[in-house]
């Protein structure tokens, strides 16, 4: 990565991820990385993070793209595989010119989650449909967005709520933990622990 593609600051770029426990890779790749997601609603809630500091996926560069979505797609798999349940994907798509958006951090970032949460059916407003992550990072969506799976990698695509958090206030709601949704009160450790230990076995 050239330096123009880091930020000193953000918690997600090389030099200040490694500052903490939990931020300890579970998979990665040469550009990609995933990462247990502070505030796990469950065991195996995990983030997977381009090393290129940009606001959301579909901004990397075209020639990025495609590694970057072969890389959540593994993740996927290998979540999938160790909890023996779908995974959910979703990704609250930031816009480094709207500071309002839903996007609590400006580093791209998918939510990968076990289990099903129907988030496109809880999703308000203009709906675009796109058959695999990849079509949708490489159709370039202009940010802010909201983008969600369904059971069988359906990839939605809404204009963005303004509401932090969405996506994980609708997951705590299914998980009947409604009032745990917010990761900076709500860390779950215990969760990110235990989805090191489920991690162990897995060569």
């Amino acid at each position: 990565m050239h330096a123009e593609s880091t930020n000193a600051s953000c918690e997600f770029c090389p030099g200040q991820l490694e500052q903490h426990w939990f931020n300890d890779p579970l998979m990665r790749s040469g550009s990609a990385l995933a990462i247990p997601a502070v505030g796990s609603l469950v065991p195996g809630y995990l983030l997977a993070l381009p090393l290129r500091h940009v606001p959301n996926a579909s901004l990397l560069p075209s020639s990025e793209r495609g590694d970057f979505a072969d890389f959540v797609l593994s993740v996927n798999t290998c979540l999938s595989a160790v909890y023996s349940r779908p995974v959910t994907m979703f990704e609250h798509g930031g816009c480094a010119s709207d500071p309002l958006d839903s996007s609590c951090i400006a580093h791209a970032h998918v939510h990968l989650v076990p289990g099903v949460y129907d988030l496109a059916g809880a999703t308000p407003g203009r709906v675009e449909k796109y058959r695999s992550w990849a079509d949708f990072i490489d159709s370039a969506p202009e940010g802010p967005y909201l983008a969600c799976t369904d059971a069988g990698g359906t990839v939605w695509k809404f204009p963005d709520l303004r509401q932090p958090q969405f996506y994980r206030q609708v997951v705590a709601k299914c998980l009947h933990i409604a009032d745990r949704w917010d990761y900076a009160v709500h860390p779950e450790w215990a969760n990110i622990r235990q989805t090191y230990i489920d991690f162990s076995s897995v060569s």
